[in-house]
């Protein structure tokens, strides 16, 4: 079993850039990340099971804020939320 080490980092600000498609954020170590929306795996739990989400339009992914206290990125209107760690991971592969 392969160790981890636990991310300390926190986000202090997220915004939705159109033009480019992706999230600006905004860390407390002076970090900033640009994550392109399309990376992330988006998907609703329905009827049972993990299906695949719409695709968002600009205006709902501008609702985008901070959430949990820094640990994560919520856009409410379309359920969706994403941890630091899974930021990362998109940005990675």
């Amino acid at each position: 079993m392969l160790a981890t080490k636990l991310i300390t980092t926190l986000i202090e600000a997220v915004s939705y850039e159109a033009k480019g498609r992706c999230f600006e954020i905004s860390l407390d170590n002076g970090s900033r990340l640009l994550v392109p929306v399309d990376l992330l795996v988006m998907e609703l739990w329905e009827d049972g099971q993990l299906k695949a989400a719409p695709r968002p339009t600009d205006a709902q992914l501008s609702t985008v804020r901070v959430w949990s206290g820094g640990h994560s990125i919520d856009i409410d209107c379309i359920k969706q939320n994403f941890g630091l760690e899974q930021l990362l991971r998109a940005i990675a592969s």
